[in-house]
């Protein structure tokens, strides 16, 4: 494994930083729970511009040697799932 570029957390931190320096993205949470009842958390939640409407944005950051061939497709199921879910796809 690489350990030579930015941590994880170091990443997502600036990934936030980006997207609270455009206008269109707004709200932004680091670590917070995607939904009240839900005991996942999500790395990054903010909200976008989506015409008139704000979309939710759910932000999970992982680096490359995390998802390797064997475990990127059951990680790609499970956040299908979870956008299916009536909870994710709520538009404000």
């Amino acid at each position: 494994m690489d350990y030579s570029g930015p941590t994880e957390l170091h990443f997502y931190r600036y990934m936030s930083d980006l997207l609270s320096r455009h206008p269109d993205y707004s709200d932004i949470v680091l670590e917070a729970l995607i939904s009240p009842t839900s005991r996942y958390r999500a790395d990054i939640i903010a909200y976008g511009k989506k015409g008139r409407r704000k979309e939710k944005l759910v932000i999970e950051c992982k680096s490359f040697s995390v998802l390797d061939d064997a475990r990127l497709a059951p990680v790609l199921a499970r956040l299908t799932d979870t956008l299916k879910s009536s909870v994710m796809r709520t538009l404000y």
